[in-house]
Formats: C-alpha cells, structure tokens, sequence
C-alpha cells in the first residue's frame, strides 16, 4: 500500500491504517484525529470519558465510528495525501478555533458592557 492511496480506500482496507495515516498527515496524534473528527460531526466538544472509550474500541477492535469515517473522506477529498495541502488543512483548524475565540471574547465584552452600563444606572438611580 503506498502513501498516496487516498483515505477512503484505506479505510475499507484497514481502518488502524488509515488513522494512522492521517493523523501523521495532519501532526497530530490518533486521539487528537478522533477528537477533530467528533467536534466536525457533533459540532461540540467531545465528553472525554466517551472519546476515551470509543478510541480504547479503536485500539482493541480496529472499528471506528461514522463520524471517522466521514471525516477521513473530506479529508481524503481536500487532501488527496498531498503534503503542500497540510498548512492550508491546519490553517482550517486554526481559523475555526479563532473564529471561536473572537466570538466568545466578543461576547464577553458585550456582557461586561451590560454589567457595566447596569452598574451605572444603578448609581444614578440610586443618588
């Protein structure tokens, strides 16, 4: 099997594999793939106890789950194992979890203004 065998061809043959390949291809560790793989799918945060679990069946079965699979073939579609695409891929992540972060440290601003503005009204109410 060479390492330009696409990720959804890979997985039909063998899942352990395949998750090997693209956590490689991607720098991150097998876990850490199932991770970004579940936040695409769910689109939350995995419970650790459950991630946990369902990569221990990785580890001893070789199964994975759909949300896997589906991720190892966008992957696999935006990819194509080509190593220029791996800075866009993880630029992807990156601008994902920054756009995540800019939204919540908006919102916190947004809620201190709130408090802020409450505060004073209760001032001036109260003189």
């Amino acid at each position: 099997m060479g390492s330009n065998m696409p990720f959804t061809k890979l997985w039909k043959i063998s899942n352990t594999k395949a998750v090997s390949l693209a956590s490689e291809h991607l720098g991150v560790s097998e876990y850490e793939l199932f991770a970004i793989a579940y936040r695409g799918w769910h689109k939350c945060e995995p419970n650790p106890q459950e991630l946990q679990k369902i990569f221990s069946v990785f580890n001893t079965k070789g199964t994975i789950p759909r949300w896997l699979r589906h991720y190892l073939s966008q992957l696999d579609a935006r990819t194509h194992f080509k190593s220029a695409n791996r800075p866009a891929l993880l630029q992807t992540h990156r601008r994902a979890e920054l756009f995540q972060l800019i939204t919540l440290m908006f919102l916190l601003q947004a809620f201190s203004f709130n408090l802020r503005l409450a505060a004073n009204k209760e001032h001036i109410l109260s003189c």
